[in-house]
């Protein structure tokens, strides 16, 4: 009766070979998702930072001297923010941002406005 199994192991022992090669898959594609999540988490976060970092530095400047440079560029680790400060209005400036990455990718553009009455910045756009 041992003998006489007619080739039950091969197939049986081929199905469960496949479904976990098939359960490899899967937890290579949760890998792979979640790799590329934490870093799209990372740069956004990076984004952020050198934005609000920059944003901080030019209303203190502008809160602060009487003639600010109007154009400027702050050189961060990752990447660049080049800014523009041009007149609004009488109590407004106008300031316009470009983020450029190191790593590729395409460049980032924001604009914020700093009143003079209240000396800090009112709106961000980005």
């Amino acid at each position: 009766m041992i003998r006489n199994n007619k080739g039950f192991i091969y197939p049986l022992s081929l199905c469960v070979y496949i479904l976990f090669i098939y359960f490899l898959f899967i937890l290579y594609g949760i890998y792979v998702n979640k790799k590329g999540i934490e870093v799209s988490v990372k740069n956004s976060n990076m984004q952020e930072y050198y934005f609000l970092s920059t944003l901080k530095e030019i209303e203190y400047e502008l809160s602060t001297e009487e003639h600010p440079e109007l154009s400027g560029t702050k050189t961060f680790l990752h990447g660049d923010v080049f800014y523009t400060i041009e007149k609004n209005s009488r109590t407004t400036f106008k300031i316009d941002y470009q983020l450029i990455m190191k790593a590729g990718i395409k460049p980032i553009y924001a604009i914020s406005y700093f009143d003079t009455e209240q000396n800090k910045m009112t709106k961000w756009i980005e």
